[in-house]
């Protein structure tokens, strides 16, 4: 009877022995199963963050290429009026503040976001409310002539991706 016991210890051990070596084997395979997951979403990440990065910029360009266009005399003139709000304008400006992040002159951002205060201080105060024109002028000439460092960077970056 001992001896029967034995053997079916051993055979029992045996096993438990076999199956853990298959279990060990199939955690090594289930480990680079997921070793290539982490990898595929990483190089997912980092597309979307690079796609995401590349939408921005276009949008910037656009935006800093209209900024670029204003007539300062008639966008300050018009800034003044209802029936002629600049809103096109506006908006270029307030995209280009928004993608401010991809600027990297100070002055330019600067001035972006005193364009922006002054442009929401219209929208809250109507018709009571006129930034100073000198002003005004100040920050979208600065704006206008510093912002093409911007655009040149932006333009190498999004051709290099492409």
């Amino acid at each position: 009877m001992e001896y029967i016991l034995n053997a079916a210890l051993v055979f029992f051990t045996g096993l438990l022995v076999w199956a853990t070596v298959k279990l060990a084997n199939h955690t090594r395979a289930l480990s680079k199963l997921t070793e290539a997951l982490v990898s595929i979403e990483r190089s997912r990440d980092e597309r979307d963050a690079k796609e995401k990065l590349l939408s921005e910029l276009r949008m910037g360009l656009a935006a800093a290429e209209s900024v670029q266009a204003i007539r300062p005399n008639d966008f300050a003139t018009n800034l003044a009026r209802e029936d002629l709000f600049p809103k096109d304008d506006v908006n270029a400006i307030e995209t280009l503040q928004a993608v401010s992040a991809h600027i990297e002159d100070p002055d330019t951002r600067v001035s972006l976001r005193a364009l922006c205060s002054m442009f929401d201080n219209k929208r809250r105060e109507k018709a009571d409310y006129y930034p100073g024109k000198e002003n005004l002028l100040n920050h979208l000439e600065t704006i206008q002539n510093r912002i093409q460092w911007s655009i040149d960077k932006w333009r190498r970056t999004i051709s290099g991706a492409g």
